[in-house]
């Protein structure tokens, strides 16, 4: 579904692994999105396994890549794109696969079904994305919003 779209190194075994996602973007009000996924791949030393393809997501004119150069000497180039991390459920109780990439620019549709046929492939019947958002709220509130699925989901949900 997705061979143009998802570079994978390895294949991590995995029973029933949900997948947690983070984006830059609109929804990343103090990078609470993106930098929750950086959070748990740390804190739960998570390894690599794969990444997604820029090109069929990213205007290169606006996101850039990145480069690293020591004295001059161009020492790696690092395209935008998603990269994928595997927790084993020994370390967090349930195996887990973290995302984490820009909003991609283009082709939101096969982003989409990109990351949905990840999630068939690894078994993932879950799926989170993490996002946060400024809004006309105190400081003291607490307001945690979610859209589900299904209605047997969006009740655990709001319990």
């Amino acid at each position: 579904m997705f061979p143009d779209a998802i570079e994978i190194a390895y294949m991590p075994d995995m029973d029933d692994p949900v997948l947690i996602a983070g984006f830059e973007g609109w929804g990343n009000a103090l990078d609470l999105s993106r930098g929750m996924v950086d959070y748990l791949i740390e804190k739960l030393d998570a390894k690599a396994f794969g990444r997604i393809i820029p090109d069929p997501f990213y205007r290169f004119d606006e996101n850039r890549p990145s480069v690293e150069i020591e004295e001059g000497l161009l020492k790696k180039i690092t395209p935008p794109g998603g990269y994928l991390h595997v927790v084993q459920k020994q370390t967090a109780g349930r195996d887990m696969v973290l995302f984490k990439a820009p909003e991609p620019n283009l082709r939101w549709l096969y982003f989409a079904e990109t990351l949905v046929g990840l999630c068939e492939r690894v078994k993932a019947r879950t799926i989170i994305i993490l996002g946060s958002m400024y809004d006309n709220v105190l400081h003291t509130d607490t307001v945690i919003s979610a859209v589900a699925s299904s209605e047997e989901l969006l009740a655990r949900l709001k319990e």
